[in-house]
């Protein structure tokens, strides 16, 4: 069961939180493991965001954010490339932190791995 995993032993506070932190920011980015039409609506919500705060910056005289510059061929790598190199990593460790959630998570892995292969097209 999921008592132990990765080193986490829910029996111990210490533990218990760290399982809290990756499930709540697992939660947080969970919009990436959606099917494609749910994940494509949060992506373009929030590449739209970004390039408001590219805007923003520019129009302060700062200069812009790489992942805020209104380009959208760059945003859908953006958006790739989080899913790539933060997101999923972020659940193969809470998948094997805490095994037990392989119903949610497991699903939603191969879903975001289906959503990087729509942003490649």
């Amino acid at each position: 069961g999921g008592c132990r995993g990765a080193g986490l032993d829910l029996r111990e506070e210490e533990g218990r939180e760290l399982a809290l932190q990756l499930i709540l920011h697992s939660a947080d980015l969970s919009n990436l493991g959606k099917r494609w039409e749910t994940h494509a609506q949060w992506s373009h919500a929030v590449i739209a965001e970004f390039f408001a705060q590219g805007d923003l910056e520019a129009h302060l005289g700062l200069s812009v954010s790489d992942f805020a510059k209104r380009n959208i061929k760059q945003g859908r790598t953006n958006q790739k490339n989080f899913i790539v190199i933060k997101v999923l990593p972020l659940y193969r460790l809470l998948l094997e932190s805490l095994p037990d959630l392989h119903p949610i998570v497991g699903p939603a892995l191969q879903q975001m791995a289906d959503n990087v292969q729509h942003w490649e097209r």
